[in-house]
């Protein structure tokens, strides 16, 4: 269930890089905007989450990743769910701003998550570079 729950969190930014592009020509035609408005839309979005998710790492650092992750969904699925009622373009893109927010918070926490709930195989390199032997750098072969 953990590491469901892990994949669930690193899902939710990948199917809202674009999920508005199956509506576009009805929203572009809807809400009248045009195409150099549609693409601010996915850049709304994407700058948002890059410029989320240090923020979001400390968040995850000081509170840990279960919280922080499932706010994280809340705020993707309230946004997914707000792109149906949106008046006018500056909706939109406050919609997709909300929705990297969430993004961000879920991605970074899904991964943190993954990593506490599997950790790597024994001999593998370690965050640090070494192979989680003691006695090897990690960097040359033991000789023996």
């Amino acid at each position: 269930m953990r590491v469901a729950a892990a994949c669930l969190m690193g899902w939710a930014a990948t199917t809202n890089y674009t999920n508005h592009a199956a509506v576009l020509p009805l929203l572009m035609a809807e809400l009248g905007f045009g195409p150099v408005q549609a693409g601010l839309l996915s850049t709304a979005f994407f700058v948002t989450l890059a410029v989320a998710c240090v923020p979001a790492g400390l968040l995850i650092d000081r509170l840990g990743p279960t919280g922080v992750g499932t706010a994280g969904l809340i705020a993707v699925f309230a946004s997914n769910l707000a792109l149906g009622y949106a008046h006018d373009f500056p909706d939109l893109v406050l919609i997709k701003v909300a929705g990297g927010f969430g993004c961000a918070l879920a991605f970074i926490a899904g991964m943190r998550y993954a990593a506490l709930v599997v950790p790597p195989p024994r001999g593998s390199p370690g965050p640090s570079g070494s192979t989680g032997d003691s006695s090897s750098s990690g960097v040359a072969p033991r000789s023996t």
